[in-house]
C-alpha cells in the first residue's frame, strides 16, 4: 500500500494573506472570465500552496486523502478537478468520513451535549475502513508511512504524523520538506526527521 497524505485545505492551500490578497484582484477581467469556466472554489486555491502539496506527492508517490471540511458536498473527482483547475497533477483517491454532528442515543444517555470527535479520529476511522490495523499501531495501523498535512492540532493519537502549517501563510518550503522526509520513512524514528 502507497503513503497517505491526508490533505486539509484552509490554512494549507490556501492562507489568509493569499484570501486578503485575492479579494483585491478578483475585479481584473481576466480573473472574472475564468473564474465563470472553473470549479466551484477554485480561486481560494493559491497555486503556489498547492505546487507543495504536487511536489510532495510526486516526490514520495502517495494517495492524497482530503481530511478537510471541503470534502462536504463534493465527491473525489469533484475534489481531483478543483485542485487541477489550479495546476495540480495528482488524483484525490478518497476523503475521510464526514463529521459526526449527532449523537447517539447512549450519548445523550450519558449526559454528552457535543460529540467529541477529533480530526484524528476521522483519520483513523479513514485507516480503519480501508485496511489499517487499529489505533495503537505505528501510523494508526496503516503498512506505509501517512502525514497529516493540516493546520489545526486536534489530531489525538496521530499527532506524531501531523505537519501542521500556519494558516496565515500555507504550506511552506520546510513543511514540504518534512513531509516528504516522513512520507519516506521505512520505519526509522520520527524523531529523526527534522521539524520545521
Amino acid at each position: 500500500m502507497n503513503p497517505i497524505l491526508f490533505l486539509d485545505v484552509d490554512g494549507v492551500i490556501n492562507s489568509s494573506h493569499y484570501l486578503l490578497s485575492y479579494r483585491f484582484d478578483v475585479g481584473a477581467p481576466a480573473e472574472q472570465e475564468r473564474a465563470k469556466r472553473a470549479p466551484r472554489g477554485s480561486e481560494s486555491i493559491c497555486p503556489t500552496l498547492l505546487g507543495r502539496v504536487d511536489r510532495i506527492v510526486r516526490e514520495t508517490g502517495c494517495d492524497v486523502v482530503v481530511s478537510s471540511a471541503w470534502r462536504h458536498g463534493r465527491d473525489v473527482h469533484e475534489l481531483t478537478a478543483l485542485f487541477r483547475s489550479r495546476g495540480a497533477t495528482f488524483r484525490v483517491r478518497s476523503s475521510t468520513p464526514l463529521d459526526r454532528w449527532i449523537l447517539t442515543a447512549e450519548e445523550i444517555a450519558a449526559g454528552r451535549t457535543v460529540t467529541e470527535e477529533t480530526r484524528g479520529d476521522q483519520v483513523q476511522a479513514w485507516l480503519d475502513v480501508h485496511g489499517g490495523r487499529g489505533r495503537g499501531e505505528r501510523w494508526g495501523g496503516w503498512p506505509a508511512p501517512i502525514v497529516l498535512l493540516d493546520d489545526t492540532s486536534d489530531m489525538a493519537h496521530l499527532t506524531p504524523y501531523l505537519v501542521l502549517t500556519d494558516h496565515h501563510v500555507g504550506v511552506t518550503d520546510a513543511d514540504a520538506e518534512r513531509a516528504i522526509g516522513m512520507l519516506r520513512a521505512d520505519g526509522a524514528a520520527l524523531a529523526e526527521v527534522p521539524r520545521g
